[in-house]
């Protein structure tokens, strides 16, 4: 058997437990007592939150002190790499050969992840520089082909790639990766590890009190709630900017998602959510756990991970397994059009970043890690990066939206692995993300007429007619809310009218003897009066504006007409608006 192995778990119900080992089993450095000891009242949450990740983002391994098929089912599962793609390491006398070729796995004393999307491993140095008998320092292996990537296939995603070639690689995650972690070597810490200094920027630069990411790394020591008769109440933090701790990069100042050779990278939820200083998060007002159970696992994980931890809802979503909440609980009404079958989270969940492995098409893009900056632009020419860069790095920072590239493109570019139904255009594909959350059935302009004020200020018109399209039953029965008109055009200030739909405006509902609406909004003289009209026997509808200031407004310009949930979108150009007459004449 391979010695791939892991102190500090223990078994209880089935479950594999982060613990510390024996001698610490105790409260220690600064009262925090370990998962075992809450799992004794908690065990349905402690069961849930042992198949989720968090626990795994570290784990240390001593060689022959237990078996990993006893000890560590993550690391079990995971292949040792080769010794050919290791490139430089100062300790490289400790590089072992097992017999094919693949570092021994006695020299692997930590895995970095496994869980999910890649593990990375690491050595804790036999070197005792100072004679005191405590090993000085420690890597995170790096060259060529070091990070397992566990979700890949092999084929249009590595399942080795590199990390950091080259170059000697601190293990400085203990903060996030680590319960109760620093990034700072503080000589009176407690914990087992406290003494594994680093130097020069070298090897262990964090301390921690646990490997991984125990209950207490989010609830706080427990020592006192413990110690408590009867238990006194445990505070908990919900707020966004708890998660914000380790789900971010670059601390509070939260200048928007950094990038890297074209894709956000991982661990920036919290930064993606708020959005930058230009582009406001569409759910910066929100906490994480508006969403999400925290306990409990939000994403599939790879078939070997499901097996060694004994998951048998992996076939099953997020909100099916209750990690999530559904979209539809605070979105309930808001229509898809084109895509019955898609989930909300396919595309304003899509993935611009990357954990691990991205894949590259003719203009599609997938990385491996669902966004959670939801908006997405339907401009098929939007740019990727925001040209204000990060203050903090000084890098450029994505938008706050999703581009068609990942949105769309993962499935519509036919070049992409993950291709599948029809193959658009990135022009095409803008034209149907405009039409994504429109009702169909409604409004398309046939004609349009502009005339600008000869005499004075704010005295110009439009007025543009067409068609009501497959009115039907369920059409009529919805109509409520209003009628909302807006004229968009580069140079000017979007114009929105809006229309009531009520009983005074709204005759004969009745399917089987339609009626009209019509709707006229006006102030005082010289104030804009406009006008609003469908006849639903005929199938027409009609808008009429005047007294207004269409100056700057040019072809081709936009025209959104939403009719309560009902709506479309339309470009006008020269061929409509005035007949012939070139748009820019006109006004």
């Amino acid at each position: 058997m391979k010695k791939r192995t892991l102190a500090s778990i223990a078994v209880l119900a089935g479950v594999f437990l982060f613990t510390a080992s024996a001698s610490w089993a105790q409260a220690i450095d600064g009262g925090y007592v370990g998962t075992a000891m809450c799992a004794g009242c908690h065990s349905g949450e402690n069961a849930d939150f042992q198949k989720s990740g968090h626990p795994y983002k570290y784990r240390t391994t001593y060689g022959d002190d237990c078996g990993m098929e006893e000890c560590d089912p993550i690391s079990n599962i995971l292949p040792n790499p080769a010794i050919a793609g290791i490139l430089t390491l100062t300790n490289d006398d400790l590089i072992l050969d097992d017999g094919d070729g693949n570092l021994d796995w006695s020299v692997i004393n930590y895995i970095i992840g496994g869980f999910g999307w890649k593990a990375r491993f690491g050595i804790l140095d036999a070197t005792d520089a100072d004679g005191d008998g405590i090993n000085d320092t420690g890597f995170v292996w790096t060259g060529d082909n070091v990070q397992w990537n566990a979700l890949a296939d092999g084929i249009s995603r590595p399942q080795w790639s590199n990390y950091h070639g080259g170059e000697d690689k601190a293990y400085n995650c203990g903060i996030c990766h680590n319960t109760n972690g620093t990034r700072d070597m503080e000589e009176d810490r407690t914990e087992p590890w406290a003494s594994h200094e680093g130097g020069d920027g070298e090897g262990y630069t964090s301390q921690w009190t646990f490997d991984g990411v125990q209950c207490e790394a989010c609830h706080g020591p427990g020592a006192d709630h413990v110690a408590a008769s009867p238990r006194t109440p445990y505070p908990v933090d919900t707020s966004a900017e708890m998660c914000g701790s380790c789900h971010n990069r670059d601390g509070a100042d939260l200048h928007g998602s950094n990038t890297s050779k074209g894709y956000g990278k991982h661990h920036q939820q919290y930064n993606e959510m708020v959005g930058n200083t230009l582009e406001p998060g569409v759910h910066a007002s929100l906490t994480c756990v508006d969403c999400h159970d925290p306990h409990l696992r939000s994403h599939t994980v790879p078939d070997a991970t499901a097996t060694a931890l004994g998951i048998t809802d992996n076939d099953l979503t997020a909100e099916e397994r209750g990690a999530v909440i559904s979209c539809d609980t605070c979105h309930p009404s808001t229509y898809v059009n084109f895509m019955p079958f898609n989930q909300c989270i396919d595309c304003h969940m899509s993935e611009p970043t990357k954990s691990a492995t991205g894949e590259d098409g003719t203009y599609g893009k997938q990385g491996d890690v669902k966004s959670h900056i939801f908006a997405i632009n339907p401009d098929d020419q939007a740019e990727d990066t925001n040209a204000s860069p990060n203050s903090v790095t000084g890098t450029n920072v994505q938008h706050n939206y999703i581009t068609l590239n990942y949105a769309c493109g993962k499935c519509h570019d036919s070049s992409m692995s993950t291709f599948v139904g029809r193959a658009f255009t990135m022009e095409e594909l803008g034209e149907y993300a405009e039409q994504i959350h429109v009702k169909p059935g409604v409004a398309g302009i046939d004609k349009c007429k502009l005339k600008a004020g000869k005499k004075k200020d704010n005295t110009d018109k439009i007025n543009f007619s067409g068609f009501l399209d497959a009115i039907g039953e369920d059409f009529l029965a919805e109509l409520e809310g209003n009628v909302v008109v807006t004229i968009e055009a580069d140079g000017i200030a979007d114009l929105e009218f809006t229309f009531p739909i009520n009983a005074d405006t709204f005759k004969k509902p009745d399917f089987n003897k339609p009626g009209k609406y019509k709707s006229q909004v006006k102030g005082a003289k010289g104030d804009p009066v406009t006008k609003f009209s469908m006849d639903f026997k005929k199938g027409t509808m009609k808008f009429d504006g005047k007294n207004l200031d269409l100056t700057g407004l040019s072809c081709p310009f936009t025209v959104r007409i939403e009719i309560g949930s009902y709506g479309a979108v339309q470009e006008l150009t020269d061929d409509i608006v005035n007949g012939k007459k070139p748009c820019e004449e006109i006004m």
